[in-house]
């Protein structure tokens, strides 16, 4: 069973493991969890058919872990992303294509036999310590227009110069 608490770190999730990750990065934000609960089991299901590869897998929540994903070039227009990892190396792949069971299962065997190439990266971000709850919390609040007094002064002073210009108008 692939797993991912709050509070885990790199090293729990991969970077203490011999072998390769494959890590989904999945937008974790609660109105998903349908379809989070959907890429997981895609992945169970490559995990299963690929049972006796040196690949462990794992999964984060992209949306909260934002700064880890960055690092590895998963940015939330890539998401749902998978990216075979090899901590002791460095490096790294990103599955390009259709987050499927046959693409999924292709790029890593891809990453195996040598014929998907990888490219190195320097450091990865710190997994967010935070509970995903509170970060999730951040990004709904700034994205229904949370805005500061200042947003609201200069909205105001704009509407009233709309108003006064069409009352010009019509005088």
């Amino acid at each position: 069973q692939m797993k991912r608490e709050d509070g885990s770190t790199f090293e729990e999730l991969c970077g203490s493991k011999t072998g390769l990750c494959a890590v989904a990065f999945l937008d974790g934000m609660p109105e998903n969890e349908e379809k989070r609960q959907e890429q997981i089991k895609i992945m169970e299901d490559v995990r299963k058919r690929l049972a006796t590869s040196p690949f462990h897998f794992s999964w984060v929540d992209a949306t909260c872990h934002a700064d880890f994903a960055n690092s590895i070039d998963a940015t939330p227009d890539k998401f749902p992303a998978m990216a075979v990892i090899s901590p002791s190396k460095q490096r790294f792949h990103m599955h390009v294509g259709k987050f499927q069971l046959a693409e999924l299962e292709g790029t890593l065997e891809g990453v195996l036999s040598g014929k998907k190439a990888t490219g190195p990266y320097s450091s990865l971000a710190e997994l967010e310590a935070r509970q995903c709850s509170e970060v999730h919390a951040e990004i709904a609040a700034a994205m229904a227009g949370g805005g500061d007094d200042e947003d609201d002064e200069i909205m105001r002073e704009m509407m009233e110069e709309i108003k006064r210009k069409e009352a010009e108008r019509a005088a």
